[in-house]
Order: C-alpha cells, then sequence, then structure tokens
C-alpha cells in the first residue's frame, strides 16, 4: 500500500505503521489481529453486511460473514494519505482486491476513512468509514453477484425443455422467453418478444385462461389448454404463477407440450374400446367333461361343433389341440380341480384348425360326484380372448414404453434424475454397503455451448455418457442430474470406486478427443457410511466436484469429514 505523503512526520508515519500491521491482519483473515486495533465503541459506516454498526462486536460479527464467503483475498493495488494532529490522526486509503467468493472470480474496489486515536502509546480506530463503489453488490452481502452466479440462473433458463415465457399480467405483452418457448411456438426471439400471450392461443382459450390466472391461490396454479403452433392447435399443460418484478405485476408460465402423452391415453381408450366390443362380440363355447370315460362333449360351430348338435372328442384328442408348452399347465390346473378343489381357470393357445394359434380362456367346476366324493361330471365354457391378449400386449407395450418416457433421459438414453435417485434410495433403503457416489461434470461446458452452440454441447454430452456406460457393470447406477452433470453410484468400497473414476475421467477425454478441445470431466466421490440420506450423500459429492473445480479441473477428489482428499 503506497504512501502519498511526501514529508511524512513521525506521528503520520506511526500510523502508517500502525495501519500496515492492520491490513496485515486484514489480508490475513485474523480477525483477532483487525479487532485489536479498534477502540470498543468504534463507529463504522457501511462496514460488513450491517449498513450501520455502532460497536466493535458488530463490526467482528461484518468481517467473520464476509471472510466466511471468501475463498482469496488479496491486494492488486492501492495507496495512502495520513494526516496528524499530537494524538489524534485520520487515513485516507483505496485499494483495488481480487476477491474469489465461492470459486467466483470479482474485482472488489473500496475506499475507507480510519479515525485514529493514540491511547497508552498505540494508536487505535475510533472511526471506521467504508464504501463500497461497486453498485452492482447486493445488499445481503459485502460482495457483488458475479457473472457465473448469473450465468448459473441462465442455464436454468435456456436449458429447460419446457417453455418459459414471462409477461406482463397487465397488457400480457411477453418480456422473455426461452428458446424451448421460441420452438414450440414457432417464432423468431425478436417477433416472440414483440407478440402478448393472446398471440398463443384463441379468444376462448385466452378467456379461460385469464379466469384461471386470476383465481389461482398465491402459489400458482396447474391447468390443461390448446395452444396455436406452427403446426396448428396442440394440447399443453400449463404452471402459471403471478409475482412481482422490478415494480411490475408478471405472469411467469411454464408450458408442456402433452400431445405424446395424449395420443397415448387415446390409444389406450381405443384399445380398451376393442377389448370391450370384442368380449360383447364373442360367444363362449360349452363344455361338458365325464370324468370316468375322460370323454369331451363340445357344443357351438366355431368350437368344433356343428351348430347347436353336440360333438363328442376323446379329452386326449381335445388336448392335442392346445399348444405343445401349454399342455402340462393344462393337465395340473385340470388335476387340481379334480383332486383338491382347486379353481378351474386357465389361458392358453389353441388352434381351431386353421393353422394358427389363438388364446383361449377356459373355465369349469365339477357339478356330480359319486357317494365316495369321486368327480363324475365337469361342466365349462371356453372364450376366444385372443383380441383381448392382442390388445394386452399392445397395452403392455405402450405401458413401457410410457414408463421408459418416465425413466430415461431423452438426450443421452440414460437414467433421467427422478428415476436415478429412486434406485439409489432403493439401495440405500436395504443398506447395500459399501456404497460410493460419484458426481461429474463437462469442465468448460457453458463455454463450449457458447462458442459452437447447443447441439455441440449436446452431442459431447452424449460422447461423454457413451463412454461412461461403456465401463460401467450391469448392476451401476448411472444417471443424468441435470445439464451436464451426471451421477454414478457403485456397490463396492471407495479405493475401487476411486480406479473406476480414475478410469472414467481418462475415457471421456479420449471420447472427445480434439473435437472438443479442453473439454474435461471432474469428478467428486463421496462413500456412504450408512446414515446420511440421500440429499446429505449427494451434497456430499457435490462438494467433492465443486473442489475438484477450483483444484485445477480435469481430475478426482474425494470428500471425507476431515476434508478433501
Amino acid at each position: 500500500m503506497k504512501l502519498l505523503n511526501e514529508t511524512p512526520t513521525p506521528e503520520e508515519l506511526e500510523i502508517y505503521g500502525a495501519f500496515q500491521e492492520w491490513m496485515a491482519s486484514y489480508d490475513g483473515g485474523d480477525i483477532e489481529g483487525i479487532m485489536k486495533w479498534m477502540a470498543p465503541d468504534v463507529l463504522s459506516v457501511g462496514t460488513g453486511r450491517d449498513e450501520i454498526s455502532r460497536s466493535s462486536e458488530a463490526i467482528r460479527e461484518g468481517f467473520s460473514r464476509d471472510f466466511g464467503e471468501l475463498d482469496e483475498l488479496r491486494l492488486i493495488d492501492g495507496f495512502v494519505t495520513v494526516k496528524a494532529r499530537g494524538d489524534a490522526g485520520w487515513l485516507f486509503f483505496q485499494a483495488v482486491y481480487g476477491v474469489n467468493v465461492k470459486g467466483e472470480p470479482i474485482r472488489y474496489e473500496t475506499r475507507r476513512t480510519v479515525v485514529f486515536r493514540k491511547i497508552e502509546g498505540r494508536w487505535i480506530q475510533e472511526h471506521l468509514h467504508h464504501s463500497i463503489p461497486d453498485r452492482t453488490q447486493s445488499d445481503h452481502r459485502s460482495f457483488p453477484v458475479g457473472p457465473i452466479t448469473a450465468g448459473r440462473y441462465s442455464i436454468l433458463f435456456t436449458s429447460s425443455r419446457d417453455a418459459i415465457i414471462m409477461a406482463s399480467r397487465w397488457d400480457r405483452s411477453i418480456l422473455e422467453a426461452n428458446m424451448a418457448a421460441l420452438g414450440m411456438y414457432g417464432l423468431s426471439e425478436e417477433r416472440m418478444l414483440n407478440s402478448r400471450l393472446d398471440d398463443l392461443m384463441d379468444d376462448d382459450e385466452l378467456t379461460a385462461f385469464l379466469r384461471r390466472v386470476n383465481s389461482s391461490p398465491k402459489e400458482g396454479g396447474l391447468f390443461q389448454a390448446v395452444h396455436r403452433g406452427p403446426s396448428g392447435p396442440f394440447p399443453v399443460e400449463i404452471s402459471v404463477r403471478i409475482t412481482e418484478l422490478e415494480g411490475r405485476s408478471i405472469v411467469v408460465m411454464v408450458v408442456r407440450d402433452t400431445t405424446s402423452r395424449v395420443e397415448t391415453e387415446r390409444a389406450l381408450r381405443r384399445s380398451e374400446e376393442r377389448l370391450r366390443l370384442a368380449m360383447e362380440a364373442n360367444e363362449d363355447g360349452l363344455w361338458e367333461l365325464d370324468v370316468p370315460t375322460m370323454t369331451m362333449y363340445v357344443s357351438g360351430s366355431s368350437w368344433g361343433g356343428s351348430g347347436d348338435v353336440e360333438e363328442r372328442f376323446p379329452y386326449r384328442a381335445w388336448r392335442e389341440m392346445a399348444h405343445r408348452d401349454d399342455r402340462d399347465d393344462i393337465d395340473k390346473a385340470l388335476t387340481g380341480h379334480l383332486d383338491r378343489g382347486d379353481e378351474y381357470r386357465i389361458e392358453y393357445r389353441m388352434d381351431r384348425g386353421d393353422g394358427r394359434w389363438r388364446w383361449v380362456l377356459e373355465r369349469g367346476r365339477v357339478v356330480d360326484r359319486r357317494s365316495d366324493g369321486f368327480p363324475l361330471r365337469m361342466i365349462g365354457t371356453i372364450m376366444d380372448v385372443d383380441r383381448r391378449k392382442r390388445i394386452e400386449e399392445e397395452r403392455l407395450e405402450l405401458t413401457k414404453k410410457l414408463e421408459k418416457m418416465a425413466s430415461i433421459d431423452k438426450l443421452t438414453g440414460i437414467l433421467n434424475r427422478q428415476r436415478f435417485e429412486s434406485l439409489l434410495q432403493e439401495k440405500m433403503d436395504r443398506r447395500r454397503l459399501p456404497l460410493c457416489l460419484i458426481m461429474f461434470d463437462l469442465d468448460r461446458f457453458k463455454d463450449l455451448n457458447d462458442a459452437r452452440g447447443h447441439l455441440e454441447g449436446d452431442r459431447a454430452l452424449v460422447l461423454a455418457s457413451e463412454a461412461v456406460s461403456g465401463r460401467l457393470r450391469v448392476g451401476d447406477l448411472f444417471g443424468r442430474w441435470g445439464g451436464d452433470e451426471f451421477m454414478v453410484a457403485l456397490e463396492q468400497d471407495l479405493d475401487k470406486s476411486l480406479i473406476v473414476a480414475e478410469d472414467l475421467r481418462k475415457r471421456i477425454c479420449d471420447a472427445l478427443g480434439d473435437g472438443f478441445q479442453g473439454v474435461t470431466a471432474s469428478f467428486g466421490l463421496a462413500l456412504w457410511n450408512g446414515k446420511a440420506s440421500l440429499e446429505n450423500l449427494s451434497n456430499m459429492a457435490d462438494e467433492a466436484l465443486y473442489r475438484a473445480k477450483k483444484d485445477g479441473r480435469n481430475r478426482v477428489v474425494v470428500f471425507d469429514d476431515a476434508g478433501y482428499n
């Protein structure tokens, strides 16, 4: 800190020396060293988090909170002017610091006026006026929010697959919209920002929308609607909330295109309708089994009979019309009913003479027995359920597709966050130990998106996920946590998991190769102790990842209670 006095007096030099000692404590984050140079009733204006502090204890609290936020504090430039008269003096200085707040580099400027009083041979600060000329700082912290923090919110806004639209509540003019909204409605950014909510829906839908908005509770509402897109009307699910922004009443609207879901539900309803019609149109075949002779009597032309004339079959011949893979099951079901009274109800495949296997449902019961309980006669029905079985298979396939849509990340094809958390929680509930959680993301991914666009960013994410998937075992969990963050859960100890993480890091670097120069991967590991919650475990992995990023990226860091390894 340069002294500007051309010919300082001895008292001024003493004040300057006291100030230098005070600044050395400040630069080192030594709270006790700072406070020993202040009077107990020192007056401070604009210091720490408080606008006005009237005691050294309040100043101590302010400095403690400030230093708690800082990862680094270094003086870049500064100068001092000192004046002294007898046992009183004042000092003015300006300084520029390089500050690192939670990994975020910030240039921090300050001006201070300090009043000193000489007490028992020591120069003590009686009054400290501290001003921060950077007007971008927030009210609740001593240091301004930097571009990285702002960028994180921007990423959340732009990367959402749902449309996010902010509009004025009163004139409904659109103030902001993300990329998903532009694609959903087929509008350029310029045209979208010159539009109103009225332009996104028909008049009837707009009337219903305004009614719902005005009646929504404070925390917002969720409802269905139909909007207009580049290909015509399409169904949507809307989450809406009213809030205040820069003194204006704002409508925040999150819109999800539900076309696929509606079509799937419609297909399910059609399947159910086909099933109902098939069941109503079908006629049951009736049969009777003479148990002592094992002879079948069947009525119904579609089941081997001739109209209302009953046909006779040896049970063996009837059984041979069933698919060979189903015959043992038929025998077991029949024996269980005749011997033990079990319910006789079985579905099996049957060739009804046209060379095609059809599913049938056969039910029956014993209706006549001898005095000793031996079964004499059994009657039952047989129904063609082939259509129903096919429809059930279609519905099962649709259900599987829906489950996959709900569990798989669309871009990478791996587990999404919700499904990953669910499966990991199951492992933790079963106390599967050892269990290690790995969190990683791509270094400089935002720079890649900004420089080469989101399509290239998506391609990097796909290559990275494929590289990891090729290394993991069948039982390992691998999911996309969000953005360029991924999670891996391994049922093995920390040493083995560390080897896997290092191998994954190298594989990702190799997969990205020269096509994505500078894009690497940072990893954070946390070993589950059998007690921590899923949230706490993921936070530990996240903290380790944060340390890996801070320590230079492209590395693996392990979290433990004592620090980082």
